[in-house]
């Protein structure tokens, strides 16, 4: 419920010139009980602080009529209301006097749709079959069985026992008294439970002296087990000692499917039998006997592949008490078990014992394995090991054309080749060779491992190749002569009626040219005419041909013509693709679709999901199909042909679209779709409205709008909440009701029940034209027909109708109210307006009930758009800001940070919008407010030691735009700098949004080829020239031999050409550079006095 209490200090004064002095103000509170079943909201009212004496009277409206009440009333509560917000005026009347108070509250829809599923159990011993209802959505109440092999009365309980074979009709009301009926099968199948053979733990957990072992009953789906159960184990041990009986009784359990648990002693190793009898619940008995109970071991082997067809071994162990022993009794040569796996020969105690692995395979040969475990039971298992040597394919190829030459093609599975020779070959090869053969061709395996030996001669060759395993194969292979292939020529029915399509190919290569010499009467083009351009990668495609005879003429690359002619079929659609057989609660879709069509034709089911829009989509999930796309399983409901779909439990308008493919113009594949049929099913009665016919002068008939499932019959079961009896038969008017409440029953052909609760008081009358607002269209500034507009006038339909079904009226618009009034001179429904304004006159009537229809009007008005003034994208500084402006002289802005001024200061990015109005034309715009600032300098990487090859990279990170420059005036986008001579250079950071610039020094290294320490005071030391900018650069300086001349760092001034002070003599000199990140540099220079 909805409480809302509201004081409201706004009077509406009803009669003038009242005094108001000994009337109080009073607090209205309205209680809204939401619609849970059709049409029983309510609403309760309750005054406070109100005049002693007074009386009430409370007016309700349904929201958006604010004209015309639904009730009047003195009570203190009104029923029988649908969900909706609802308006109450209170008038406190006394003495002459009255004020009032006005409340408005919601009942909302609370419906829950009802729905559910039934399933069935056999009892197995009990007589016939139980059917159970389960509630998935809404709250059953009662159930019934209205027909089938017999029928049951109103019962609360949800379950029918006792049920024989067949097909039955349920139905299930819900707390609202709505009905929904569903056909439901009854299948009682004969159940035989299943006793299984013995199971064992996969490890024993117990003593050597005993072992559990589990037997599983099993019955069948839907058969349930009849309990309590009694279990009697006879056993029988051997050597003919005496038996043994044992009985479990189990009281409850799974209902078809029940596991025994059983300990049984053992006899060292010596197999013995027992038997197990079950008596049900019904004293059925059944069972399993002479199963053996020999629990020994249980080994096997797993040979997991390794690289180059070998493998590893997995023994897999069972029903074994641990730890246990492996004794490899045969073994190839080669195979130590110890070195395979480090561990053996155990003991063991877990299932899975691996020898060797990846980079260790086991040898090929023979193995015989042998267990014991913990109690001295023993396992054996004998395999051989055999490693894979894959097939190789190897294939000769002409080359076309009439070729003398070919290529050869060779593969070895998924191993590359590694190596290839030819050892034999004819000698129209062998006299192309300087040296005799073999010939290593490995250069012709590509980088997938395959060997492509092309533009060899023709005629026969052995080639031997290498895997990357190391086996080696000898393969002979023919290169053969050019063999001249047919043209082909195919045909498949089009998208169209009557209309075929064809494709061309030439055995031979690529088609170069196609003319059509030859067509029917109905073919539309020239001939004779050159169709090469419908040629795409050397196939030629061709659509839209009628059907009959055409010839064709082709030319392919090897300059082969050939003649074709073909018979193209066209689509003939099937008279009947599918059958729809409704059922009730279900329906069946028989499909027979005959058509001959492309390929495999898929077949999809559609529900119409949205009126409106006309969307349709899967009719499950409610998943949206695309118009003209090929339907998949998302989205539509698959069918197959020549079969029958049996129980589609779904409701609403439904059609089939056939997919299949054909040749396009110029396309190998196009998709063509066929809508083979719609139709209509309603699982439930439907009532969409009720009436009251007050404008036909018959004020007291009430007119019932339902469909259904037919026939459709109609009745009155309660009046005034008290039962009425009134059988209306199929007619959907009742006439002459007097004034009340009364609940309408509709039911439809299958029993199916809908009931619907009204107060025919306050109905809505059979035709109520609803106000809409005026038509506004505004025109761009710059536009020629500045006062000429086309109106869709239909765009008001809905409105206008409001919740009347467009099936039942007729709407017609006019320009005169004379022209309303008779319906004559609709205007179409695409109408162009050429004034400022022009009056609408609607007419709304009743399709079948003539004799009262309803207008309004409204205008269509044309005006002019603003003009916004908005770049799409502003960028701000750090600790700045910007002014948006969206232009001046409109009516009212209002941006999205609340202001309403024609520009804005912002200091912060994100998205600001604005919506500018001018003449109720509103126009929205938008501006991205992005951020941005200098670049940080995360490192600068260089590539030097050229003299001019040199390049510079620089990395930044920065929420700008960046652009790069080395001389502060021309920049470029890219971050790196190539072609540089060695030196020292600025790098400049420019930010394009104009946020900033940074700078930072590089330094691009070489060293001099000479120097001339002569005394002149030119080139007098040798050193590497800015070395200072890597502190930890160091040189060292030889003489020719090797010999140590000298050694320096980055801050000194460099050699002078002395050692020890002397002068040493003009040559070269070499040296070695160590770089501050540890690149050593060497090389020599020349030293000239």
């Amino acid at each position: 419920m909805v409480n809302v209490n509201l004081s409201i200090l706004v009077f509406v004064f009803y009669i003038p010139f009242f005094s108001f002095a000994q009337l109080q103000d009073f607090d209205l509170d309205v209680i809204a009980t939401n619609e849970s079943c059709d049409d029983n909201g309510s609403l309760t009212f309750n005054v406070t602080n109100d005049t002693a004496g007074a009386s009430f009277i409370y007016t309700v409206f349904l929201q958006p009529n604010l004209v015309d009440p639904v009730a009047v009333t003195s009570d203190t509560s009104v029923d029988n209301l649908d969900s909706g917000t609802y308006t109450i005026i209170a008038v406190q009347s006394f003495e002459g006097e009255s004020n009032s108070q006005e409340v408005s509250v919601v009942v909302e829809d609370v419906i829950e749709p009802l729905s559910y599923v039934i399933s069935s159990v056999n009892q197995n011993c009990s007589i016939g079959g139980e059917i159970a209802i389960t509630t998935t959505n809404g709250e059953a109440a009662q159930y019934e069985i209205i027909s089938g092999p017999e029928t049951r009365p109103l019962q609360t309980s949800n379950v029918f026992e006792g049920l024989a074979e067949g097909t039955y009709n349920i139905r299930v009301f819900d707390i609202c008294g709505q009905g929904v009926v569903t056909t439901y099968t009854l299948v009682l199948q004969t159940a035989d439970p299943v006793v299984t053979v013995p199971e064992y733990e996969e490890v024993f957990t117990g003593d050597c002296d005993s072992v559990t072992i589990t037997n599983t009953i099993v019955y069948p789906e839907g058969v349930a087990i009849s309990y309590p159960l009694t279990i009697t184990y006879t056993i029988h041990p051997p050597e003919g000692a005496p038996d043994i009986i044992e009985t479990v009784t189990y009281n409850e359990g799974a209902p078809n499917s029940f596991e025994l648990i059983h300990e049984f002693a053992l006899y060292d190793d010596v197999e013995y039998t027992y038997d197990i009898q079950i008596t049900n619940g019904c004293d059925i008995e059944y069972g399993n006997s002479g199963m053996v109970i020999n629990p020994v071991p249980q080994i096997s082997q797993t040979l997991e592949e390794l690289e180059c067809g070998t493998f590893f071994l997995a023994l897999n162990i069972s029903q074994y008490s641990p730890p246990f022993t492996l004794n490899f009794s045969t073994t190839p040569e080669g195979f130590n078990p110890e070195e395979f796996n480090t561990s053996h020969p155990g003991p063991f105690s877990i299932s899975s014992i691996q020898y060797g692995g990846e980079g260790s395979p086991i040898p090929e040969g023979n193995y015989s394995v042998d267990l014991v475990d913990a109690c001295g039971r023993e396992a054996s298992v004998d395999f051989e090991v055999i490693y894979i040597i894959p097939d190789p394919v190897v294939a000769g190829r002409n080359n076309g054309c009439f070729s003398n030459l070919g290529r050869i093609v060779a593969s070895v599975g998924d191993r590359d080749i590694v190596t290839a020779q030819i050892i034999d070959a004819p000698s129209a090869y062998i006299d192309t060779l300087t040296e005799p053969l073999p010939q290593d061709v490995s250069s012709s395996i590509n980088s997938s491992g395959r060997l492509l030996i092309p533009d060899l001669p023709l005629g026969n060759y052995v080639i031997r190749i290498t895997d990357i395993c190391g086996d080696v194969y000898e393969l002979p292979v023919e290169v053969p002569p050019f063999v001249e292939q047919d043209f082909v020529i195919n045909t498949l029915a089009d998208c169209t009626i009557g209309i075929g399509a064809i494709e061309i190919l030439s055995g031979n290569g690529a088609l170069t040219s196609v003319t059509l010499v030859g067509a029917p009467n109905t073919y539309s083009g020239t001939v004779p005419s050159d169709l090469s351009g419908s040629i795409v990668s050397g196939s030629f495609f061709m659509d839209n041909l009628p059907e009959g005879d055409y010839t064709f003429q082709g030319v392919d690359v090897c300059g082969i013509e050939q003649e074709l002619t073909i018979n193209v079929v066209g689509y003939e659609p099937s008279e009947t693709p599918f059958t729809f057989v409704p059922n009730c609660g279900s329906f069946d879709i028989i499909m027979s679709d005959t058509a001959v069509s492309s390929g495999t034709p898929t077949y999809w089911l559609q529900r119409l999901l949205n009126t409106d829009t006309n969307e349709w989509g899967h009719p499950d999930t409610n998943t949206v199909y695309t118009e003209g796309s090929v339907p998949t399983e998302d989205n539509s409901l698959q069918l197959e042909n020549n079969t029958t779909i049996l129980n589609l439990t779904f409701s609403g308008d439904f059609r089939i679209i056939k997919s299949f493919d054909s040749y396009g113009n110029g396309n190998e594949t196009k998709n063509c779709l066929e809508e083979l049929g719609t139709f209509n099913y309603l699982s439930d009665p439907r009532i969409n409205s009720v009436y009251r016919l007050a404008c036909s002068g018959s004020p007291n008939n009430v007119f019932i709008d339902a469909d259904g499932i037919p026939t459709l019959t109609y009745s009155i079961d309660m009046m005034d909440g008290e039962p009425f009896n009134l059988d209306n038969g199929n007619s959907n008017v009742f006439e002459d009701l007097a004034s009340g409440s009364y609940r309408f029953v509709v039911e439809d052909g299958c029993g199916n029940i809908n009931r619907v609760t009204q107060n025919i008081d306050v109905l809505p009358d059979l035709v109520e034209a609803i106000q809409p607002d005026n038509l506004f269209y505004c025109i761009d500034s710059d536009s020629e027909n500045e006062l000429s507009h086309e109106f869709n006038l239909s765009e008001l339909n809905d409105i206008i109708l409001g919740d009347q079904s467009e099936d039942f009226y007729t709407l017609t618009y006019h320009l005169t109210p004379d022209d309303a009034d008779t319906g004559e001179n609709p205007l179409p429904e695409l109408y162009t307006a050429n004034q400022a304004t022009t009056i609408i006159y609607a007419r709304l009537i009743h399709n079948f009930i003539t004799i009262c229809h309803d207008v309004v009007s409204f205008e269509l008005q044309l005006n002019s758009n603003p003009v916004l003034q908005l770049e799409e994208f502003r960028y701000i500084c750090e600790d700045s800001f910007i002014t948006l402006f969206a232009g001046n002289v409109y009516d009212s802005y209002l941006w999205s940070t609340e202001e309403t001024t024609s520009s804005i200061i912002v200091t912060e990015p994100g998205v600001y919008s604005v919506t500018v109005t001018d003449d109720s034309c509103q126009v929205n715009g938008e501006v991205t407010v992005e951020l941005s600032a200098p670049a940080t300098i995360i490192g600068i990487d260089t590539e030097d030691w050229t003299y001019n090859n040199n390049t510079i990279t620089v990395l930044v990170t920065g929420i700008g735009n960046y652009e790069y420059s080395i001389n502060g005036v021309s920049y470029q986008s890219e971050n790196t700098f190539t072609d540089l001579k060695a030196g020292l250079y600025t790098v400049y950071i420019r930010d394009t949004n104009g946020c900033g610039v940074v700078e930072q020094e590089v330094v691009l290294l070489n060293y001099p080829k000479f120097f001339t320490p002569n005394g002149d005071g030119v080139n007098e030391t040798w050193r590497i020239p800015f070395s200072s900018f890597e502190p930890d650069l160091f040189v060292i300086i030889f003489d020719r031999y090797g010999k140590i001349i000298t050694g320096f760092d980055s801050q000194s001034q460099g050699w002078d050409g002395t050692y020890d002070g002397n002068v040493l003599p003009s040559t070269d000199y070499w040296f070695s550079v160590t770089r501050q990140d540890g690149t050593v540099h060497k090389g020599h220079f020349s030293m000239i006095r």
